[in-house]
């Protein structure tokens, strides 16, 4: 066993892969940690880490450097051991690039031509969810010992934990954000009633529906006639029942 893959070094790196630390919201933050920690503690030459993106694509987020031909987008429905890895959500591996499946010759193809021998594919998954893959490259031909297998699948276990927490977390943050801008815009639209309805000695309730109309008539979003009101002293017009607008009296 490689004398720095010490059970300590491996809960170490599962533990930095799943932590989201607070102020770091980016999925791609662990997918980078998983490189260094599979070139570490694996003995592999290069690795690289694909997540599915919107378009039910893989999209390279992160490889040791020297590694091309890795940041192209690529469709599941293409052939390759990352590709089947994905769709099936287990380990695929190519033991020899040489001597591949004939589906796989483009990718196979693609890895000799960087020096790599041989490719292992890893699914980044939690229950039924895949992510994408950690994709292991070593430059001699010959299967992965049962003992890495076991190491890189607990890596790629913990690297998609930190991801899904890391976009939960992003989520959240954009929910609180949303909100916190909704508050904020009906603070100004409550104020702007009060001085609507102070100024023209009119209801909370006509103040609130002069400016609606307004809004509505004019395509301008409420709280920026709110703002206005509040800031610069505007009078939206009133509409007549007619639907015509009228000033305010």
């Amino acid at each position: 066993m490689d004398p720095h893959r010490t059970p300590h070094a491996i809960a170490e790196a599962v533990l930095g892969l799943t932590d989201a630390r607070a102020g770091d919201d980016d999925p791609v933050v662990p997918a980078r940690e998983l490189v260094r920690a599979s070139t570490r503690l694996l003995p592999v030459d290069a690795a690289r880490v694909f997540l599915v993106d919107g378009r039910a694509e893989l999209v390279s987020v992160a490889a040791t450097p020297g590694v091309e031909h890795a940041d192209q987008p690529r469709g599941l429905a293409l052939e390759g051991p990352s590709h089947e890895c994905v769709r099936a959500g287990r380990a695929v591996s190519c033991p020899d690039l040489a001597h591949g499946p004939v589906p796989w010759a483009d990718d196979a193809r693609t890895g000799r031509d960087d020096g790599f021998r041989s490719m292992h594919a890893v699914p980044l998954a939690h229950q039924a969810e895949i992510v994408g893959c950690l994709n292991l490259l070593r430059r001699r031909p010959g299967a992965l010992a049962d003992a890495d297998q076991l190491v890189a699948e607990q890596l790629a276990a913990a690297a998609t934990i930190g991801i899904l927490n890391r976009r939960a977390l992003l989520h959240l943050l954009t929910v609180n954000a949303q909100l916190q801008q909704a508050l904020h815009s009906r603070i100004a639209i409550e104020q702007a009633k009060g001085r609507l309805a102070e100024r023209h000695s009119v209801t909370m309730e006509e103040a609130f529906t002069r400016m609606r109309q307004y809004a509505r008539r004019t395509r301008t979003p409420l709280h920026r006639i709110a703002h206005d009101v509040v800031e610069r002293q505007f009078d939206p017009p009133e509409t007549s029942s007619r639907g015509r607008c009228t000033t305010y009296r």
